[in-house]
């Protein structure tokens, strides 16, 4: 058992919401769909993760992440491989291992199952479980981790969200002590703005699930252009949650919105006190550019860290470079380079990048009807269809880009299409851009 927890200290698989908040996450793109419809013939895949540290002269290979998906669904990512550079065999060998399971949508997480390889035998590590209610929201997850000494699975960590509705709702956690014992609960209430976005949320912690303290505070200040509101936050919890280890790895999935600035405060009785604070940046095309970490120091905010974004020509993100503060410099610390490829039904990984087409949908989430329009520096032919997370073709539309097209939010049957989430693919002769749109009451 010893051994285990040692591995997984040593690999940091607890995400650190699990120590802290639910919803503390490394932050990237914003409401990238874990699972594409099979029907979206061509999409951007990320197929790898360059892990790197700095010496203090260079930058050095510690690891890379391989994402492999699924043969019957060539975009719905399948597993995930962790693995270190072998010198004598010149070749990449995989470490930590994780596997995902989906519902019978192939949209929703069910497990999670991570293994390590070590000294040549293979370890089971933990494992998620995940459910959801009638309306796919998360309502439970269980991590379990392996104990190889008793051949048993302990749970480690769960969590519980109680829906009134998706603007009102209270999380409970319970995880294990550092040392597999002493177990603590976690409460997380919280406030929401007009929009239905978190603005306020307040942890308490009990040892024995009945008496309750104050702990942790936390602000959310969102960016002008953040559209989140209750029913995508909840939505957006449902896909990525399960696959927090994850994105907490490779930094790549943030689900909270446009989060501009957070304010951390802790509980020092008899009141609240300061101790981080988080700013964001965000470019032309709402996507995080720089991520500024403060700590309170006597009466101001210091400089701790600092997380650098940079995105390649097609608006994927290129590299994430993490940098701390010591004697008033930034000392680079370490670096995650983005490796894209293009997926089609035949696992076309090797297709040529397309031209840049930025496509928007307004207002996103809609009632009645929605306006879509691709932008591209020419103008060209241009074929819009929408898709339900069936991955079944509902409506299709012809017309050019830079052109404003209107959805009535009818399918091809001139039926109105019920609440929930549609894709929106946009082809043109050079290239195709997906979008996610959400139809409300």
């Amino acid at each position: 058992m010893l051994r285990v927890w040692c591995i997984v200290s040593l690999l940091l698989l607890i995400p650190v919401f699990l120590m802290s908040s639910l919803f503390t996450v490394n932050p990237f793109n914003r409401f990238k769909p874990v699972s594409v419809p099979k029907s979206f013939d061509r999409t951007w895949l990320m197929n790898e993760v360059l892990e790197e540290s700095h010496d203090g002269m260079d930058w050095v290979e510690d690891g890379k992440y391989f994402f492999i998906y699924s043969e019957n669904y060539p975009t719905r990512l399948d597993t995930v491989k962790y693995c270190h550079w072998d010198e004598d065999e010149e070749t990449w060998i995989p470490f930590l291992v994780q596997s995902i399971t989906y519902d019978a949508s192939n949209e929703y997480v069910t497990q999670l199952n991570a293994a390590v390889s070590y000294l040549g035998m293979i370890f089971p590590i933990y494992r998620g479980t995940y459910n959801y209610d009638n309306q796919d929201r998360l309502t439970q997850a269980v991590i379990e981790f392996y104990d190889d000494d008793e051949m048993i699975w302990m749970t480690a960590f769960r969590i519980n969200i109680v829906y009134i509705s998706n603007t009102n709702y209270t999380v409970y956690n319970y995880q294990l002590g550092d040392d597999g014992q002493n177990p603590q609960w976690y409460r997380q209430n919280f406030e929401w703005d007009a929009q239905g976005r978190v603005i306020v949320e307040v942890q308490s912690v009990s040892t024995d699930s009945l008496n309750w303290t104050n702990a942790e505070r936390s602000f959310y200040t969102y960016h002008p252009n953040d559209t989140t509101t209750g029913d995508i936050f909840v939505s957006n919890v449902a896909h990525y949650l399960p696959l927090q280890s994850i994105y907490d790895m490779t930094g790549t999935e943030y689900f909270f919105g446009m989060v501009s600035e957070e304010t951390k405060q802790e509980w020092v009785d008899p009141d609240w006190v300061n101790y981080e604070r988080v700013l964001r940046t965000y470019t032309a095309f709402n996507k995080i550019s720089e991520e500024f970490k403060h700590v309170w120091s006597m009466s101001d905010w210091a400089d701790d860290y600092v997380d650098l974004f940079t995105y390649d020509a097609n608006n994927n993100p290129h590299q994430r470079t993490s940098s701390y503060r010591q004697d008033m410099m930034w000392i680079p610390e370490a670096r995650l380079t983005y490796i894209w490829g293009q997926g089609t039904a035949a696992e076309d990984n090797s297709a040529p990048a397309v031209n840049h087409l930025a496509l928007t949908a307004m207002p996103n989430p809609f009632t009645g009807s929605v306006s879509f329009k691709v932008d591209s520096k020419a103008t060209q032919p241009l074929k819009l269809s929408v898709y339900n997370t069936k991955g079944q073709k509902i409506a299709s539309m012809n017309a050019k880009t830079n052109s404003e097209i209107v959805w009535d939010g009818k399918d091809s049957r001139m039926n109105t299409v019920p609440n929930g989430i549609y894709f929106l693919k946009a082809e043109t002769e050079t290239g195709v851009r997906t979008a996610k749109i959400l139809k409300l009451k």
